[in-house]
Order: structure tokens, then C-alpha cells, then sequence
């Protein structure tokens, strides 16, 4: 059975015991509707593996999309120069949102300062203090957003941290002299190298 999100196991399987309560006083037919939005949200709420490389160096995606602009900036979240990378989560999911790298998840901002239609954003600091924020745009569809970590915990690179529906832009924020390894239009899975933080 495909692995299903803690988000989405009470949607799924509330709707799955639906299906097998009707079937079994109705019959499979007038079953059928409710067997095909369970198959429905399963789909919506999988969980695919997402293999992280031994780099502790590299920033990872924190989604499964397409990379939309690679650019110098202002991060307006810590008032720094920055590189910025923007990526556009895949519509259809999976919607999982993973940690850029391994360190202390500092704050969480709900309902951005930043604006422009930013809807939370996730600032994380390494040992080595190098700062990665995340910044998550308001879906356009019906969709929710959760952090399973909160402010003062660590992380790990590329684990899961939560759950963002349903295809989302999002922004991270590297330091301005990180080395950004993608390029706009090119495709990523979460977990897989977009920069590198550069030591001197």
C-alpha cells in the first residue's frame, strides 16, 4: 500500500472506512463514488521516498517542482544580500515539504511581514550559522499548510518538516555567497542539490 502523509491518514482512511461501511450494507456499486475519491485522496496524500545525498555542504530543495528564477536579491526576512531560488511545486504533489539542510529551525513566520502573498516562511541556521530561509507562497487552490517542527528544533537535512498544498511557489533565501547549482526550468525533487554554502 502507498505510503500516505500523516496530513492526509485522516481524510484517506475516514473516507476508505466510508467505502467499506457502504459496501458492506449497500454493495460495491453504490460503494463505487466513495472508493474512487479514497483512491482520489490517496493519490493527493502519497508519500514517496526522497533519498538525501552525504553532502553537508548543499542546500536541497525542500519540494518536488521546477525551478522558476535563480537570481541576486534582498532577503527580506533577514535584511541581507542574498541569491534567491524559485520554485514552483509540482501541481499533482507529491506535496511534502523537507528540510534545505541539517540545523536549528529558528522561527517560524504565519503570515508573513515579507507580504506578497506569502503565507509562512521557515528561517534555519547551521552549526556553522548560515542562515536558509524558506519562504511559502499562499496556494492558489484550497490547500493547507503544516510544520511538524517547531521554533529551537533541529533538523535534519532533507527530513520531512511538513506538508504544503497544493502547488505552491516558494522562495529560499542562500547566503549571497553561495553557489546556486540549477537553473530556471530545470526540474527538482525534494532532497536534491540546488546550491552549495561556500567556506573560505
Amino acid at each position: 500500500m502507498m505510503p500516505i502523509v500523516r496530513e492526509g491518514r485522516v481524510p484517506v482512511f475516514g473516507m476508505l472506512a466510508l467505502a467499506l461501511a457502504l459496501t458492506a450494507t449497500e454493495g460495491g456499486l453504490a460503494a463505487l463514488p466513495l472508493w474512487v475519491v479514497t483512491l482520489g485522496l490517496g493519490f493527493v496524500f502519497r508519500e514517496l521516498p526522497r533519498p538525501t545525498p552525504a553532502s553537508p555542504l548543499a542546500v536541497l530543495s525542500p519540494v518536488d517542482g521546477r525551478i522558476l528564477s535563480v537570481d541576486a536579491c534582498r532577503d527580506p526576512y533577514r535584511e541581507r544580500a542574498a541569491r534567491c531560488v524559485r520554485v514552483m511545486q509540482d501541481a499533482i504533489g507529491p506535496y511534502g515539504l523537507y528540510a534545505p539542510i541539517e540545523g536549528k529551525l529558528l522561527k517560524v513566520w504565519r503570515d508573513t511581514p515579507a507580504g506578497n502573498g506569502r503565507q509562512a516562511a521557515l528561517w534555519v541556521q547551521t552549526d556553522e550559522l548560515d542562515d536558509i530561509v524558506v519562504a511559502i507562497h499562499r496556494s492558489r487552490l484550497p490547500g493547507y499548510l503544516r510544520c511538524q517542527v517547531r521554533a529551537g528544533e533541529r533538523v535534519g537535512q532533507g527530513s520531512r518538516c511538513g506538508f504544503a498544498g497544493f502547488g505552491r511557489v516558494l522562495d529560499l533565501y542562500l547566503p549571497e555567497a553561495s553557489r546556486i547549482e540549477v537553473t530556471p526550468g530545470a526540474r527538482v525533487r525534494a532532497g536534491q542539490v540546488i546550491g552549495k554554502l561556500l567556506r573560505p
